[in-house]
């Protein structure tokens, strides 16, 4: 938590994702100042982790090899949308994805 509030410091209304992969942890920055202050969502998919900030109400995202859109509601929950699957932090178990998949809404305990 200490890292992810440092780095939204760092970089104020321009971080759209932290993601930590095989490769390491990686920032996705906008090129300019205009990322929409909201709360952040964690997104974990396989063994890729991914914090998501910005306009987190519908954001594309690559991850696990696949390209997802990543919805949120105003009641804090989550939906993965693939190609082939759709996945829903509020009916997970009825998600048709053999991907293993965590997110949650981190709220303003982030910020």
């Amino acid at each position: 938590m200490k890292f992810i509030r440092e780095t939204l410091a760092m970089f104020p209304n321009r971080v759209r994702a932290i993601v930590r992969d095989e490769r390491g942890i990686n920032l996705v920055l906008s090129d300019q100042d205009n990322v929409p202050v909201s709360s952040p969502l964690y997104v974990r998919i396989l063994m890729e982790t991914m914090l998501i900030t910005g306009d987190v109400q519908r954001q594309e995202i690559q991850i696990a090899g696949q390209k997802l859109t990543v919805l949120s509601d105003a009641q804090g929950g989550i939906i993965l949308m693939g190609n082939d699957f759709a996945w829903s932090s509020r009916e997970p178990s009825f998600a048709k994805s053999d991907l293993k998949i965590e997110a949650k809404n981190l709220g303003s305990v982030v910020m």
